[in-house]
């Protein structure tokens, strides 16, 4: 076992079960280490898709056209969703073509095994090469977003739209004006004028021109009183 150390950029990788095939039929394969189902997978799935552009149908072209648009037009993008579905159309027909002029070996074998290794082998950010490419081209074509909205590309100024409602609370400093019916006991930061009329009071702070009262910082109210505060 190697003592040099090893970058590990996922855990899923290490732990994610590798499946190879390594005799077929009691016989075993002359390649080291067998070859993975993964890779068999991925190398029979771009050998159809070599065959079916280079057999440049338009049904299929069409097919790949109108994946690509609808996939970007539910990014909520329907501008650059008519742009990638012509871009999608014209790269299908123009590699339909070009597949078609390679000789056989090349587009039945080596193509297929090249694009199957850098898939099942390359892993940038620690995810699978066709889960990064996915996920950046969902990000170059939706752009930044937060809450829903598309933030603004790096050095521009943005505005964000919205109304923002500030609502006083206990931990103000200052008193404001209120009114509460009991049954409730109010608590209160700094001591206060409270004074009371059948059943409603009233509290005022230290410093207002009203004075009179019983000093105090805390006030019970039973049920039916009502406590009006003064600032």
């Amino acid at each position: 076992m190697s003592e040099r150390p090893s970058v590990v950029r996922s855990y899923s990788r290490v732990f994610r079960p590798d499946r190879r095939i390594y005799a077929i039929d009691g016989r075993t394969l002359p390649i080291p280490g067998g070859v993975p189902l993964r890779w068999l997978g991925t190398a029979t799935l771009v050998l159809i898709a070599g065959l079916l552009l280079a057999a440049v149908k338009p049904l299929v072209v069409i097919t790949l056209a109108a994946v690509a648009g609808g996939m970007v037009w539910r990014l909520g993008r329907p501008r650059q969703a008519m742009q990638v579905a012509g871009g999608v159309a014209l790269l299908g027909f123009v590699g339909g073509l070009m597949l078609r002029s390679l000789d056989w070996p090349l587009r039945l074998i080596v193509i297929p095994a090249v694009v199957a290794t850098a898939a099942t082998q390359l892993a940038p950010d620690g995810r699978a090469a066709h889960r990064f490419v996915g996920s950046w081209l969902r990000t170059q074509v939706a752009g930044r977003r937060r809450l829903g909205q598309p933030l603004a590309a790096a050095g521009e100024q943005g505005t964000a739209g919205g109304e923002l409602r500030v609502a006083h609370d206990s931990h103000g400093p200052v008193l404001r004006r209120a009114r509460i019916h009991g049954p409730a006991t109010v608590t209160l930061s700094a001591p206060v004028f409270a004074r009371r009329r059948w059943r409603r009071r009233s509290i005022t702070p230290l410093h207002s021109a009203i004075r009179g009262g019983v000093m105090l910082d805390r006030v019970e109210l039973s049920d039916g009183e009502r406590l009006e505060v003064r600032p």
